[in-house]
């Protein structure tokens, strides 16, 4: 089971992933990380209008992608955040069983 979550608490945004989907061929991982990494490079291109040093860790079955950009672009990255976010609740939509995802630490309403 694959395991995401979103937040943005005072400007700071959080994606977090953990876990394996346990498919074969894993393409649930495979979109997955697909999806990780495009954040991950947004957030990178968006490096020098972060208030702080982003936080790009991504390894087998693990990756969180934190940022607190600046507060004119915080909207632009809300908007780039929200709709990676969104690719992973339609995966979970179409594969509940192999992902779970969860917006400020809460179970996502089904």
């Amino acid at each position: 089971m694959i395991n995401v979550s979103y937040r943005c608490d005072n400007g700071l945004l959080v994606l977090r992933m953990a876990g394996h989907s346990g498919m074969a061929p894993d393409l649930v991982c495979a979109a997955c990380t697909a999806l990780a990494y495009t954040l991950a490079q947004a957030v990178l291109d968006a490096e020098t209008h972060m208030e702080q040093e982003p936080t790009i860790d991504l390894r087998d079955g693990y990756g969180k992608i934190s940022c607190r950009p600046e507060k004119v672009y915080l909207p632009g990255m809300m908007a780039i955040y929200h709709a990676v976010y969104r690719g992973f609740e339609l995966l979970s939509t179409s594969y509940p069983q192999s992902i779970k995802v969860y917006a400020r630490g809460t179970p996502r309403e089904e």
